[in-house]
């Protein structure tokens, strides 16, 4: 990974992805680039073509460090973006409620395999 300020107090921290893992967050962070890429071509029509320039500057660090198998931190801006993608993901998904029914339904499910042992 490239080292573009070699005297900062960040640190290397591998990523050991899964390829599926991987590949989920190519094409995401790909995406995500893509859009603002699109959006900065007229950034007069952005609230704040700044906070653009650098959440696509994060996106690109995002990309770089899972395509790199290594991501450096801290990086505030990063991690808040990757946060909130998260989120909006398992709110969008209902990430909590699926996992909840997982949950009480294998519960159930250990109970009936103990009552047949």
């Amino acid at each position: 990974m490239a080292d573009d300020n070699p005297t900062d107090d960040s640190r290397l921290v591998p990523l050991d992805l899964p390829e599926g893992q991987a590949r989920i967050l190519r094409r995401d962070l790909s995406g995500w680039i893509d859009s603002l890429e699109a959006d900065l071509r007229e950034p007069e029509r952005l609230a704040d073509p700044e906070r653009a320039r650098a959440d696509l500057d994060a996106y690109r660090r995002l990309l770089d460090a899972v395509k790199e198998g290594g991501v450096r931190v801290p990086d505030a801006e990063a991690h808040r973006l990757l946060r909130e993608a998260a989120e909006a993901h398992d709110e969008e998904s209902g990430y909590a409620e699926v996992a909840a029914v997982h949950d009480a339904m294998h519960a159930l499910l250990a109970a009936l395999a103990d009552g047949e042992g």
